[in-house]
């Protein structure tokens, strides 16, 4: 179970914000890297919305992708771990951009 995740990801040390928005956590920089590399590898498959660090239970940091709608064509298309680190995927839904009011 995903605890939380944040999708910007930049320095030495990433700050990871749960669900409430209260700061849960630091990334290792080597999940950088694999974020980077999780991204390079899936960003541009259909259904996939978005790529992220996450925490997940027991607090251990891991990768998140963000997809339209879980299929199993689409899992086999998502590594399960990058670099060591887990790749978690939920499903989020298309994301959309809001209309300037």
């Amino acid at each position: 179970m995903l605890t939380g995740f944040t999708l910007a990801c930049a320095g030495s040390k990433t700050r990871v914000d749960g669900a409430d928005g209260e700061a849960i956590g630091m990334t290792e920089p080597g999940i950088e890297q694999a974020n980077r590399t999780l991204t390079d590898s899936v960003i541009d498959l259909p259904g996939v919305s978005g790529v992220g660090i996450g925490e997940c239970e027991g607090g251990e940091p891991c990768l998140v992708v963000m997809v339209a709608e879980k299929t199993d064509e689409l899992l086999k298309l998502i590594p399960s771990s990058v670099d060591g680190f887990p790749v978690v995927v939920e499903e989020t839904g298309a994301f959309r951009a809001l209309e300037d009011e």
